[in-house]
């Protein structure tokens, strides 16, 4: 990914902000400035070339303010605008070695990208920018040449995702060139097939190159010795460690009827797929095999249609079977279940790959290992069956073995059926459907279906958190549809978007070419088809709902011309606050006004209204000929927002339904997104609970962002994270990061901030307060949060010899950090951690009018030492720190690596994680100029603080300070008499409020989500700041 620099943004006074292209940078290097501070910063406004979602990076660059001061003393200011982008590595080439460092793949990884890895965590929403690198090339190669054996033995399911991306590129160049592989392996499959083309069973073939193979074919019984009667174009094939698991075959003529039902019941089949239409490009592809409805008899085989349910993607009908002996049935039945996929186009494939993925699951599930096989059948039998046997056949391999193997499988029951999988567009499609089977195991582990039996425990299991990306399994199953990547042969073309562009009011819902409404152009007043509307699939029908936005004043022609053309009489509109706005015109005609659309007029018959909706009945009736369609339009506002109880949402459904329509349901909002979503979701749901019993909401959602991007409304928080370097008066670098929500740039002048600086404990880093800061930011974009690390730690210098790492050190350099980021001239906040949390409320008691809120967590309120003993301690802590300082021993004294550098961390820190440790360790370690690694931090941190809290100190700092603090505390303490002056505080202190948590020294670490929330309620209740304006003033 790179970046493609777009717009310069900055600010000319305290109240404007001015926007240049970067092609004309070079005319604006100086600019007259006035009413800014010492510190001066522009935004540069880049294009991330390579996302694919049109992502955008704003990096904040300090410029240099040259001051002139003429005779008459009268300072005009001329800043420089000096364009830096700041490179990072490339975060494709991070992942792919952060995969193979945690799978222990056995390859050899270059060093380069170890220390990548060291200083890598995937949660950290950075941007990083390509750089030329060997190294990457290197690891490409090597995970090239693994991808590459993986043709001819099975993909671990980790592994299929990545996989599966390395076939795709190039124009799909490596299915091409594995499916011509198989196909060429094929070749050598001379098996004989005398039997299909003897000329008595040559009619019984639909295709005369579709023959059945000797070795593998169904042979029905011969009850009276002819062996005419014992052929039929079916072949068994293999399942998952199941012999003849399947039968191929051909879609039954009207002369094999017969053959067909007496091999259902003689080879006890219960499961009948069958992927075809009768008709496809006009051609007949299978005859109708079944009764359409009550009994008819095949041969010897009595067929009783039991029920018929016609679904969105396939139908489901069940059959009674019999078998009749000498014109008597026999006293046995049994049922055979038929699941008819209805859009699976001929020698192609079908759009999207997760209704398929549930027809196969659904069908297959509905077989028992006690039934007999599963009888597959589309036209000839060998391409969309093949393609269904292999889907089968692989998901249950996953559930064995967590592996995936489809060209080895593929060629097996190739010896069993020619040309199964007939082309390589069904063969890639096996890949995309089970990449989403494997997308869902890495959403849950457990089902996706919603019954009455196991709803308490799925929504249990849906609020826990996930510790890897510390969001809640339903945030995280969100995320991962609004994520999900749109296949680029289903988007519209940019051309079309372009010539367009002015018929939609939002840019990030478009249309995809294969589900968007194509209007008529005959006799259209303005040319053109195209609207912002999209097909939505229901229970019962693909096409069951049209999502569009509400009509703008050049679409309003477009609008009806739609509900003509798809004979829609039915429109649902849902509206928040938008009724208001000058943009939202009606679209319907006034009591006595007629539309012209062309070749239609429309007019309002009936308007009424109630407390919750508006009822208005349009008719359209034809200039030419006698056509009309009456139209029902009811309008809902702040539908499902003010809907409460929740069951009052199915009001208006209920109302709809009642109407009983089987045409389009058109259904808008303001921009054909959210509101309209849920409605037709819950439609949808509404009636599969009333049927099935069961519901997929994941699944539902996630084919309706497929099918129309961007319909659900995401306030996905993403960060923008600047390394902020701050110079200290002592020779030294405090490293040190901004975290700051990704709002609008020309927002990030004007904007109201609360501004916290993090400053964490004794022997840790600004990785410590991470996880809390960018929850707190997700969940309050108005946030700004500097974190970083105190001298000695992390990255930032050492203090030079002799000096020690004192309160008087640590509040200079908190001070130093303050003025350079200008904050000291508004009210801020602290977080801190244990000496962190201490130094914080030290810093807020020496600059009281400054300091708003302190949230101390874990730390220790009291004093260290009597005032009596004050001095004697100095003087011993002197003597101690000499001594330590002619012999300063290392930090740690064996040969490090990550796994002991872990431990270390652990053990230092009870009861912090795995995950934890990790983190710390980003900031805790590097590698030395012998390549090996080494802890960041200073040895003589071991050296004692010259100056102890006294009991006096303490009070004085309870009775001076004016911010509230929030002390979250552990339960049980690691460091003895941790709390013990909280009396003291609860009594001194206006605002001192207390939390204790069951959890170790660092809470923060380990249980975030609870500190965040209690630092959020606090923050609530006392940050009452007036609004201030942010301006970046730092030094980079």
């Amino acid at each position: 990914m790179t970046l493609k620099p777009n717009y310069v943004f900055y600010q000319t006074n305290e109240t404007h902000v001015t926007q240049e292209s970067i092609d004309n940078i070079h005319k604006y290097t100086t600019a007259n400035i006035s009413d800014v501070a010492e510190n001066y910063s522009v935004i540069l406004e880049n294009n991330l070339i390579g996302s694919d979602k049109h992502d955008k990076l704003n990096i904040t660059i300090l410029c240099s303010i040259n001051r002139i001061v003429p005779v008459n003393q009268t300072n005009k200011a001329i800043i420089g605008f000096i364009v830096i982008i700041i490179l990072f590595f490339i975060i494709g080439a991070i992942l792919v070695a952060l995969i193979v460092y945690q799978k222990s793949a056995q390859v050899v990884v270059p060093n380069s990208l170890i220390n990548q890895v060291n200083i890598f965590r995937k949660n950290r929403n950075t941007f990083f920018v390509q750089i030329n690198d060997p190294s990457i090339d290197n690891a490409a190669k090597i995970l090239e040449k693994e991808y590459q054996e993986y043709d001819s033995k099975p993909v671990p399911i980790y592994r299929f995702p990545a996989y599966v991306a390395y076939l795709h590129k190039d124009t799909d160049f490596g299915f091409i060139r594995l499916f011509e592989n198989i196909c060429e392996s094929s070749k050598a499959n001379n098996f004989p097939a005398n039997i299909a083309q003897i000329e008595y069973n040559q009619c019984k073939n639909r295709y005369v190159n579709i023959l059945t193979y000797d070795h593998s074919r169904v042979k029905l019984s011969d009850i009276e010795n002819n062996e005419k009667e014992t052929y039929i174009n079916a072949n068994y094939i293999d399942g998952f460690e199941k012999g003849n698991a399947y039968i191929a075959t051909q879609g039954p003529m009207i002369n094999t009827m017969n053959d067909f039902w007496k091999m259902i019941w003689e080879k006890d089949v219960s499961v009948l797929v069958m992927i075809t239409n009768i008709k496809e490009c006009g051609r007949v592809k299978c005859d109708i095999y079944w009764p359409q409805e009550g009994a008819q008899t095949y041969g010897t085989i009595q067929v009783t249609l039991v029920r018929t349910i016609s679904l969105a993607y396939y139908i489901k009908r069940v059959f009674l079977i019999r078998s009749e002996t000498n014109d008597q049935l026999i006293d046995c039945e049994r049922l055979v279940h038929q699941f008819h996929f209805t859009s699976w186009p001929d020698h192609g494939v079908p759009s999207f790959a997760l209704p398929v993925l549930s027809f196969v699951r659904r069908s297959s599930a509905c077989s028992t290992e006690t039934n007999g096989p599963i009888v597959v059948h589309c036209s000839a039998g060998v391409g969309r069956t093949g393609t269904y046997i292999v889907i089968d056949t692989m998901l249950k391999k996953i559930n064995k073995q967590q592996s995936i193997d489809i060209p080895n499988f593929l060629k097996h029951i190739r010896q069993q059926r020619n040309f199964l999988v007939q082309n390589e567009e069904q063969f890639i499609f096996i890949y995309d459907v089970l990449s989403e089977a494997i997308q869902l195991l890495t959403i849950s582990e457990k089902s996706l279906e919603l019954n009455a039996h196991n709803i308490d425990n799925i929504m249990q299991t849906l609020d826990k958190l996930d510790t890897d990306s510390n969001l809640r399994q339903i945030e995280k199953q969100f995320q991962s549809i609004v994520e999900q990547k749109v296949a680029d042969n289903g988007s519209s073309s940019v051309e079309q978007m372009k010539k367009n562009s002015l018929k939609n009011r939002n840019q990030d819902i478009l249309p995809l070419d294969v589900c968007r409404v194509v209007l008529s152009t005959y006799k259209r007043l303005v040319p053109g088809d195209y609207i912002n509307a999209s097909y939505i699939h229901g229970y019962y029908r693909v096409n069951e709902f049209i999502i569009t936005q509400h009509p703008m004043m050049n679409t309003k022609g477009d609008f009806w011309q739609m509900i003509w053309d798809s004979n829609a009489n039915v429109i649902v509109s849902l509206y928040a606050d938008e009724k208001a706005q000058p943009d939202v015109p009606d679209f319907w005609p006034a009591g006595n006004e007629i539309l012209n659309c062309g070749g239609f007029f429309i007019g309002l018959i009936d308007e009424s209204f109630d407390s919750d909706y508006i009822y208005r009945d349009c008719v359209l009736r034809s200039i030419e000929g006698n056509r009309e369609l009456k139209v029902k339009l009811i309008s809902c506002s702040y539908w499902p927002d003010t809907c409460s109880p929740v069951k009052l949402s199915f009001d208006i459904i209920n109302k709809i339904r009642d109407l009983k329509t089987n045409r389009p349901i058109v259904v808008h909002d303001l921009f054909g997104g959210h509101r309209a979503a849920i409605f037709c979701a819950l439609y949808t749901m509404h009636e599969q609970i009333e049927i099935e019993g069961v519901l997929n909401v994941y699944e539902l959602a996630r084919i309706y962002h497929l099918k129309r991007p961007g319909i659900w409304r995401y306030h996905r928080i993403q960060m923008i994270v600047t390394e902020l370097n701050i110079p200290c008066a002592w020779g030294g670098t405090l490293a040190g990061i901004l975290l700051q929500g990704d709002v609008g740039v020309t927002d990030r002048f004007n904007r109201s901030t609360t501004k916290i600086i993090g400053i964490h404990g004794w022997l840790d880093n600004l990785n410590s307060l991470l996880p809390v800061s960018k929850k707190l930011i997700e969940h309050n974009p108005n946030y700004e949060i500097y974190l970083y690390d105190r001298a000695g730690h992390g990255f930032s210098s050492h203090l030079p010899k002799g000096f020690d790492y004192s309160y008087g050190c640590g509040l200079q350099d908190v001070r130093e950090v303050i003025k350079t980021l200008g904050w000291h001239k508004e009210k801020f906040s602290i977080i801190g951690h244990s000496f962190g949390a201490m130094l914080g409320m030290t810093y807020a008691t020496c600059h009281q009018d400054e300091v708003l809120c302190v949230v101390a967590i874990d730390a220790m309120v009291r004093a260290e030492v009597t005032t009596e003993l004050f001095w004697t301690t100095v003087g011993r802590r002197i003597d101690h720190n000499l001594s330590f300082l002619n012999t300063i021993p290392s930090t740690y004294t064996d040969e490090l690596t990550l796994e002991k550098a872990i431990t270390h961390t652990k053990s230092g820190r009870p009861g912090i994680t795995d995950e934890a440790a990790k983190l710390l360790i980003e900031r805790a370690v590097r590698r030395d100029e012998d390549n090996k690694l080494c802890f960041t931090r200073d040895p003589a941190l071991k050296m004692a603080s010259i100056m102890p809290f006294s009991v006096d100190m303490v009070e004085s700092v309870a009775r001076t300070i004016k911010a509230s603090i929030l002390l979250i505390g552990a339960n049980d303490p690691q460091y003895p008499r941790a709390h013990q002056a909280l009396d003291l505080f609860k009594q001194l202190v206006p605002n001192f409020e207390v939390t204790l948590i069951d959890g170790p020294h660092h809470l923060h670490m380990t249980h975030v989500d609870k500190v965040v929330e209690r630092i959020e309620q606090y923050f609530d209740k006392y940050l009452k700041q007036a609004p201030t304006r942010m301006i970046i003033n730092s030094k980079l």
